[in-house]
């Protein structure tokens, strides 16, 4: 009994004490927070919490909840701030909407649920547009205009884009013509407008464009400037002489815009225009201007404006007149066309050296000396037959001393340095070639100057050939002429034997020479298809003695490239001749048609022998120079005989 008395109260102590341990509870604490919102702008604000307990357990969520309508919670809108612990936390909440209220509440989350801090509200700001004023219209011209704005307000948010519109019609919009102005912030901005109509009216609104839109200053109207053509007189021209004036004029007002150019313009005809010959004088603004002008011809009326262009146009001065003076010799460098036949013809070019001015009279001595070579030279076959082929150009040079030097040039005696070549008292040569050249190019273009003749103002016998042929005024410098001619353009070798100047002439020519051979064979012979024309026979055979040697052949017995008693050249001269005309002028050689002309010339012409024509020897070919071989060999190779 005793026993279960004990066992009861210990299942009673039990049963009590287990009792205790299940009435026992963990209590849960929410954690504890505040809202706060700063920093509000049109679209963002910076929207947070303080959590100033953490709760129990601690939280494991915060952030801020926000909406249009009042309390929101972490259904509606909600950003996620990572942290732990008491304290402030914050979050920069963009892409709301301007000028609207919206209503915020600080939440934590912790296994006790959700807690939210007091609601807050706040508004967005609303945009605000720039203010502006357009500002005058100021530097007006015909064509542009300085145009601008001030802006007093740059709006809310700041403006991205400022300037003017512009148009003929009133309220222009940037639909219509701007100019944007870089900048920012208050303050006045411009813009040059080009481009203007002149002497239209035009209508300006300074604009900025911001978020809330584009915004005008009010409109202002300018009208461009007129054109006004500039005002001029011509001068009096002065400084008249036989080439050369000088001519001018006076602008007295410059015009609007002013002149871009200037001058004087003139004419034999009345009432020149800039369209015939003109002279622009650089310069600009009002007063006078001059010109000195030359390339005039003597004794010539000529009509003279001033003139200067703007924009509207060309205006002239009065028109003067003036004659220039009479001339009756030829200056230096002055070109006088005998004949011209073409662009497509051969050049024959006269100078002359050693002639003072008082040679160069018009029609006075050196006139006559070269008309006379060159009217001889075309009564020479086949130059006479060929004439129509040749433009004829006399080119004056005014040297400081007559005649000739002796045994070597002496430099600036006379233009080209004319001398005899001492070895050979007769072979007379320039000492300048490329001054020959340069006043050759005058009448003619470079490499276009075919025959150049020199002919020198000197008494003594003599004359050369090479790049440029040349003669004295001796009393056979006509038949000289014709021979060095030979010499030059057809690369013609000289047909009689001097051996103490042989050497000075190399073999190497040979080629080159069409009527002159090593080979008398006459089934091998150069000019071995002229025995098939009967006209030739008794005529042409290979003859023994040229180009200064024995063993060397000639086509006939005797010809101008031989002697001064024959004036005419040989067959085989004559057609070497034909053929270089040919291919100077681009036409193509005609074998049968020249042997059909040449029938006529096959008898040589003699001089009448008499007591007082004792002909001297001829004068040897020029020693060859490289100068030469490069001017002639593209046409030397055509005519090289197989």
């Amino acid at each position: 009994m005793k026993t279960n008395f004990f066992l009861g109260l210990m299942i009673l102590s039990l049963f009590i004490s287990c009792k205790k341990t299940d009435d026992r509870k963990i209590i849960k604490i929410l954690p504890v927070l505040t809202t706060n919102v700063v920093n509000v702008s049109i679209t963002t604000a910076t929207l947070g919490g303080n959590i100033t307990d953490a709760g129990t357990p601690a939280y494991t969520e915060r952030g801020i909840c926000y909406a249009t309508t009042e309390k929101p919670t972490t259904a509606n809108n909600k950003h996620v701030v990572v942290g732990s612990g008491t304290g402030n936390f914050s979050v920069i909440v963009t892409g709301l909407t301007e000028n609207t209220t919206y209503y915020v509440r600080a939440y934590a989350v912790n296994s006790d649920g959700t807690v939210y801090g007091e609601q807050v509200s706040f508004k967005t700001n609303a945009f605000v547009l720039p203010s502006l004023v357009t500002n005058a219209a100021a530097d007006i011209t015909t064509s542009s205009a300085t145009v601008g704005g001030n802006i007093a307000n740059a709006g809310v948010p700041a403006y991205t884009e400022r300037g003017v519109c512009y148009g003929t019609a009133e309220n222009p919009t940037t639909a219509d013509n701007k100019d944007i102005v870089a900048g920012s912030g208050t303050g006045n901005f411009s813009v040059i407008v080009t481009g203007l109509t002149e002497n239209k009216i035009y209508y300006v609104r300074a604009y900025a464009v911001n978020s809330a839109g584009t915004v005008y200053g009010e409109q202002v109207s300018f009208k461009t400037n007129p054109f006004v053509p500039p005002v001029l007189t011509t001068e009096a021209v002065s400084n008249i002489s036989f080439r050369t004036a000088t001519f001018g004029g006076n602008i007295t007002n410059a015009g609007t815009p002013a002149y871009t150019e200037r001058g004087v313009c003139y004419s034999t005809s009345p009432n020149p225009t800039i369209g015939n010959n003109k002279k622009t004088v650089a310069g600009n603004g009002m007063g006078v201007f001059n010109i000195g002008v030359t390339g005039l011809t003597e004794n010539t009326v000529y009509y003279v404006r001033a003139y200067a262009t703007n924009s509207t146009g060309t205006v002239y001065g009065e028109q003067v007149s003036f004659k220039t003076e009479i001339l009756d010799f030829h200056l230096n460098g002055d070109v006088n066309r005998l004949s011209y036949v073409g662009e497509n013809a051969v050049n024959l070019v006269i100078l002359g050296d050693g002639f003072v001015t008082e040679d160069l009279k018009k029609d006075g001595y050196f006139d006559s000396k070269a008309k006379e070579l060159v009217e001889y030279l075309f009564t020479v076959a086949p130059f006479k037959q060929y004439r129509k082929y040749f433009n004829v150009y006399i080119v004056y040079a005014v040297s400081a001393n007559r005649g000739a030097a002796q045994g070597n040039m002496v430099p600036g005696r006379t233009t080209f340095g004319s001398y005899f070549y001492g070895p050979t008292d007769r072979l007379l040569v320039t000492g300048s070639y490329d001054s020959c050249m340069v006043y050759a190019r005058k009448a003619v273009p470079a490499n276009k100057e075919h025959i150049v003749l020199l002919v020198v103002n000197e008494d003594q016998y003599g004359g050369s050939g090479g790049s440029v042929a040349v003669a004295s005024t001796n009393k056979y410098s006509k038949y000289v002429a014709v021979h060095e001619i030979g010499h030059s353009f057809a690369a013609l070798g000289d047909e009689y034997i001097e051996e103490a100047v042989a050497n000075n002439y190399p073999l190497s020519r040979l080629p080159y020479m069409a009527n002159i051979d090593d080979k008398n064979d006459l089934n091998t012979v150069k000019w071995k298809h002229f025995f098939k024309y009967p006209v030739y026979n008794g005529k042409i055979s290979a003859f023994n003695g040229a180009y200064y040697r024995e063993n060397l052949y000639r086509p006939e017995q005797t010809s101008l490239m031989r002697d001064l008693n024959t004036i005419s050249f040989n067959g085989p001269s004559r057609e070497a001749i034909v053929k270089k005309i040919c291919a100077t002028v681009g036409v193509p050689y005609d074998q049968e048609a020249f042997f059909a002309e040449d029938a006529v010339n096959v008898n040589p012409i003699s001089i009448q022998m008499s007591a007082k024509w004792n002909p001297p020897p001829l004068i040897n070919d020029f020693i060859i120079t490289p100068v030469f071989l490069q001017k002639h060999q593209s046409i030397m190779q055509k005519l090289k005989v197989k």
